[in-house]
């Protein structure tokens, strides 16, 4: 079976990979089928009788309630209850298949509660790979003898950039009345939820870029990260968007790792890779592909231009070198 391999991956009996077998499930069989397995499986399952006595003894009583927590399928259970007469007493949260609902929004056979099930679209990328405004805000990042402040000063407009041109139009703007300089009010706008966004700058190399994104969305939350394990489930709780920022994206490896620990925390926070540089195959080729990443979740995808350069910067070439003047350094 498909979930074979998915909780013998990395990411284990998580609640990620839970979420992850709605999908194969929907994607193993129609719903008919779906609905036929699960009849078929019901009828060979015999629920020992002192737990049915037990289901009946407690459900009998209407100031108690009885619910079901399975990491199977929801509607085994479901179907089994119903034999035996306690479907309506009785509430089941298990796992399923995710179906599409009335007006395209999503449902599932899942557990309750109130994050939304994963989307299984594709990743989104936005970059501005082409365009002159990409070729003057990358001519200093890409010049050798620029390095130190003036380096990191070159990063800045871009994150800037970036999040004004793209995160904008990704999340949207927000109306708010503001005082006019004739001394009335007039209307202003903001990026939608800014307050209840947070912005990781990876460091060393993503702090110049994060910093400009900042500046263009002042109200937001700035976290430093050296590692995934320095974003904290404050981080996330009550926020609805999480823009990850680093100068350069190689082969995905980082991106992945923090990606996979924020779902950890939080299954339904829009996750945005923000980036100067992206190499074009670490969207969607490799052990690391961000296109993956997209079926666990909301993940987006921002960079001022897409390269299909493969080369890796070391010392004197690498970005975070030369942002801080560390050249010399392994």
């Amino acid at each position: 079976m498909p979930t074979i391999g998915l909780f013998g991956s990395p990411l284990g009996y998580s609640e990620i990979a839970f979420r992850q077998a709605t999908l194969l499930y929907k994607e193993a069989s129609d719903d008919d089928d779906f609905e036929a397995l699960c009849e078929a499986v019901a009828s060979a399952v015999t629920i020992r009788s002192e737990f049915v006595s037990l289901l009946r003894l407690i459900s009998s009583h209407g100031h108690t309630g009885v619910v079901i927590v399975t990491c199977g399928l929801r509607r085994i259970w479901e179907k089994d209850l119903r034999r035996l007469g306690m479907v309506e007493s009785i509430k089941v949260i298990g796992s399923g298949r995710v179906v599409e609902a009335i007006f395209g929004h999503r449902r599932g056979h899942s557990s309750p509660i109130s994050d939304p099930e994963p989307s299984s679209s594709k990743l989104r990328v936005f970059h501005a790979t082409g365009r002159n405004v990409a070729k003057l805000l990358m001519t200093p990042t890409r010049n050798a003898s620029v390095s130190g402040p003036d380096l990191r000063a070159a990063h800045n407009p871009v994150g800037s950039y970036l999040a004004q041109e793209f995160l904008s139009e990704m999340i949207g703007v927000d109306e708010y009345l503001m005082p006019h300089v004739q001394g009335h009010e007039t209307s202003g706008y903001r990026l939608s939820n800014e307050a209840r966004t947070s912005i990781v700058a990876l460091m060393r190399g993503g702090e110049p870029m994060a910093l400009g994104v900042n500046e263009a969305f002042p109200l937001v939350m700035f976290i430093h990260a050296a590692c995934p394990a320095d974003i904290k489930p404050h981080h996330v709780q009550q926020q609805r968007t999480l823009v990850l920022v680093d100068s350069v994206v190689n082969s995905g490896k980082t991106v992945t790792e923090f990606v996979q620990h924020v779902r950890c925390l939080s299954v339904s926070i829009k996750i945005v890779v923000l980036a100067g540089v992206v190499q074009a195959k670490a969207t969607s080729e490799g052990q690391y592909s961000m296109e993956a990443l997209a079926s666990q979740g909301d993940v987006n995808l921002v960079a001022l231009r897409l390269s299909d350069n493969k080369f890796t910067g070391m010392r004197g070439t690498d970005t975070g070198n030369r942002l801080f003047n560390t050249t010399h350094m392994c």
